[in-house]
């Protein structure tokens, strides 16, 4: 066991994993959201040049 955590209770380690979980699904999410929007972009880009052509 690493000594940062060591004095801490089961109960205050469960915590920060569920803390830590739900930071990376919030990661997860905003990095889905950013190709999700960049996608959008290009697919909007590409429509518009069809359009002029």
């Amino acid at each position: 066991m690493s000594d940062v955590y060591s004095q801490q209770s089961v109960e205050e380690l469960e915590e920060k994993i569920e803390e830590i979980k739900t930071a990376l699904d919030n990661a997860k999410q905003a990095d889905l959201a950013k190709a999700l929007s960049n996608q959008l972009t290009e697919l909007r880009t590409a429509l518009a040049k069809k359009r002029a052509a």
